[in-house]
């Protein structure tokens, strides 16, 4: 996975959730509402834009929630080396060098059963609304049946919901602009991934040419993965604008269709909302 983030907190711990929604987290050893600590830096950033003009298009908001991080010996060494979060808005080189670290942050947390929700909505209210944060609850993109509704829900009540208590929340923004090598070194497979209208840096002129055991596609919207392979739950969502998946075995020679079947199989089910054309 590749997705091109900025990071707006440090990991948090959550100490009060229910299904999608999140009202509290940990910060230095108290609770506070779940939104408080994002909306000030939101906020911030918001105020410095007016001046600067850095982000000059709608900026989505991302939860990357990962297991305890006291689970595994290696989250907790990755959390250590996360990158550090930005306090203002920094010039477009510095955007592009964290933007590259970040990414490649998120792939060590992805691949250890870390998921990426948008956030929907939070903050405002008053009373028990205060401070909730709503994530987006979507994981797959058919209906899901009576019973799997049914499951999902008696999942929650007993702590398996999206972000159960002592699991690790960390909040992300969209890039305003993209790294000049927007992914990883290119090796033939199957890529699937998310469109989107940040300005990428002008490339060289295109070079005419077939590229053999390769095939990708771009959604408008999101991708949704489903299968049994995929740590951290068996369906997930990905909606972050120019993020991208990718599935190959690049020591095994094959051909065309069964380098593509093999990218299938390695993730399970890839749907796309909206192809790109």
């Amino acid at each position: 996975m590749w997705a091109p983030l900025m990071p707006l907190t440090q990991p948090r711990t959550v100490t009060e959730s229910f299904g999608n929604i999140i009202r509290g987290i940990e910060v230095d050893g108290n609770t506070i509402p779940a939104s408080t600590e994002l909306e000030d830096i939101v906020n911030k950033l918001h105020k410095q834009n007016a001046s600067s003009g850095v982000l000059s298009g709608q900026v989505g908001v991302w939860a990357m929630v990962t297991p305890n991080r006291n689970t595994s010996g290696a989250l907790e060494e990755w959390f250590e080396e996360a990158p550090e979060p930005i306090t203002a808005l920094p010039d477009v080189e510095d955007i592009r060098e964290t933007v590259k670290a970040t990414a490649q942050h998120l792939k060590l947390l992805h691949s250890h059963g870390g998921r990426l929700y948008k956030i929907l909505s939070g903050g405002g209210g008053w009373g028990a609304k205060k401070g909730l944060l709503s994530l987006d609850p979507q994981r797959a993109h058919f209906s899901l049946s009576e019973e799997e509704e049914m499951h999902n829900f008696i999942q929650s009540m007993n702590g398996g919901g999206f972000t159960p208590e002592g699991s690790q929340i960390q909040f992300f923004m969209s890039a305003p602009v993209l790294p000049e090598n927007t992914t990883e070194p290119f090796t033939p497979g199957v890529v699937f991934g998310v469109a989107g209208e940040v300005a990428v840096p002008k490339e060289a002129e295109p070079v005419d040419g077939f590229v053999g055991q390769h095939f990708g596609a771009l959604s408008n919207s999101a991708i949704y993965l489903s299968g049994k392979g995929l740590l951290g739950g068996k369906e997930t969502k990905l909606s972050v604008p120019h993020s991208r998946v990718y599935g190959r075995e690049p020591e095994v020679k094959m051909g065309a269709f069964e380098s593509f079947a093999y990218g299938l199989a390695d993730a399970g089910t890839i749907v796309l909302a909206g192809l790109k054309h």
